[in-house]
């Protein structure tokens, strides 16, 4: 093989792995519009004094059955899993690992757990971007590492709204344009 075919086999490697992964902008959303709503919503019910203002967070078991589904539904779609694919895989994999530690360690870490979980959702996110040539997501990754670094300057209630302004700037933002893109790039394969 020469480094033509090389280099054709590399970018059709990476198209294969864009479209793969385009259909995933709507496991931006869904995690994206539900941190947010819980972030805005503890927010508010702070402000109202409610012993329950966790209880916005109860969200998360419906983000954790869409995902299942979504991934249920994408894994049915896919007919290749590339080298790109699993390496964004592992890269979320080790996210979700991490958060989980780093949420089970909230009582230790106290008013540095939203700080520290901002800063988690950027290495994935910059990796994927990086990956897929996604600048979309790039940038997402840079503003939840802003926010996380203004977070560990601030108050519990203004940490709520950083993590609100970083899932919209790193997930949901992304989400749309990936959606478009998909969508874009779908349309006009159907057109030829």
């Amino acid at each position: 093989m020469d480094n033509k075919q090389q280099l054709a086999l590399i970018s059709e490697m990476i198209s294969t792995a864009r479209k793969e992964f385009n259909h995933n902008g709507n496991i931006y959303l869904l995690w994206g519009w539900l941190v947010c709503v819980a972030a805005i919503g503890q927010y508010i019910l702070l402000r109202m004094n409610s012993e329950y203002n966790a209880l916005p967070w109860s969200l998360m078991f419906f983000g954790a059955v869409g995902q299942m589904i979504l991934m249920y539904r994408d894994r049915n779609r896919q007919s290749t899993k590339t080298h790109v694919g699993r390496v964004i895989g592992n890269a979320w994999a080790a996210f979700g690992i991490s958060l989980g530690l780093t949420l089970f360690m909230q009582g230790k870490l106290q008013l540095n757990t939203f700080p520290i979980v901002m800063m988690l959702y950027a290495i994935p996110l910059f990796i994927s971007g990086a990956a897929l040539e996604a600048n979309a997501l790039k940038y997402g990754a840079i503003a939840c590492w802003c926010c996380a670094l203004v977070a560990f300057f601030v108050g519990f209630e203004e940490q709520l709204l950083l993590l609100a302004a970083a899932v919209i700037m790193g997930y949901i933002i992304p989400g749309y344009i990936l959606n478009a893109r998909y969508k874009t790039e779908h349309l006009a394969g159907n057109n030829v």
